[in-house]
């Protein structure tokens, strides 16, 4: 019984351990150009402040943001989505290591970066409207 405390403690270090590392690689994707994304959307750089959103089709949380997503994209006009299994050269150049991630781009650099889901509300409030 002592051995499965261990091993269960040995596993959460290791998962937390693996959550801090994806944190740390996706923090380092803040100041960097848009150039590989602005391929896909061209208008992407005439917008002043703009969110990409990237996403996978198996990722339960991306199934909940979607429609959060898509309202803001028909309120706003300024988010992209990029689905990674199709746009894998994009969202490695960007750093994406984990889905949902989302980018907020302000002058055609990485301004803030968000890991996991936020409100409707919280991101209408990023993009300032």
């Amino acid at each position: 019984m002592e051995s499965f405390i261990y091993l269960l403690l040995l596993l959460m270090v290791l998962w937390i351990g693996h959550l801090i590392f994806v944190y740390w690689t996706a923090q380092k994707t803040i100041g960097l150009p848009i150039e590989p994304v602005t391929k896909l959307f061209p208008d992407l750089s005439e917008q002043q402040i703009s969110l990409i959103y990237f996403t996978s089709p198996n990722c339960a949380p991306c199934k909940k943001m979607a429609p959060i997503i898509k309202e803001l994209e028909e309120e706003t006009g300024r988010t992209y989505t990029i689905d990674v299994t199709k746009e894998r050269a994009a969202a490695q150049s960007m750093g994406i290591r984990a889905t949902p991630t989302m980018l907020l781009i302000k002058d055609g650099q990485v301004e803030k970066l968000f890991l996991g889901n936020k409100s409707k509300q919280t991101l209408r409030d990023l993009l300032g409207g």
